[in-house]
């Protein structure tokens, strides 16, 4: 009898752990995640550099950042970050769309909504801890982009890096 009530007991446990594991799956946090970028785009040199601040896991992003991307190619957009602190530089291509419109909580410009875009791209190069911690891992913004195409981070939103 004891030896049925444990193993009744084991299968139990087992079935309880199983639909725990498949009820709740695991979401990894993004390696760093920044809440604050300022953008300021050359549209004759067709590049964009923006410093991004307040970003999550300061040992690999040092708190913040400069990134420089280059647009001449809008099929092969490149970018390139550098770390606060010494942290290193990661590199990586970048692909755009348009957002989805239920979706966009970007401001009103002149009475319409100004554009949506979602960048994603992956990271194939860099130095030092930013580059080793990042290394294959994806890039994510998305951006709102008024007619006078001062971008700007969509409301609420945060870049993610892995």
């Amino acid at each position: 009898m004891r030896k049925r009530a444990a193993a009744l007991l084991a299968v139990g446990f087992a079935a309880a752990s199983l639909v725990a594991v498949t009820a709740s799956p695991a979401v990894a946090a993004p390696v760093v995640a920044c809440s604050k970028a300022t953008f300021k785009s050359d549209n004759v040199k067709k590049t964009s550099t923006s410093v991004i601040s307040v970003c999550t896991n300061p040992a690999v992003s040092g708190g913040g950042a400069k990134l420089v991307a280059n647009f001449k190619n809008l099929n092969k957009i490149t970018a390139k970050i550098t770390w606060n602190n010494g942290k290193g530089t990661t590199s990586y291509t970048v692909t755009q769309k348009a957002g989805p419109a239920s979706a966009n909580n970007c401001k009103l410009t002149a009475g319409k909504k100004d554009a949506l875009i979602v960048s994603v791209g992956k990271f194939v190069s860099g130095t030092g801890k930013a580059g080793t911690a990042l290394k294959g891992k994806t890039y994510k913004e998305s951006l709102c982009v008024p007619p006078s195409l001062k971008l700007y981070l969509k409301p609420g939103s945060k870049i993610t890096f892995g």
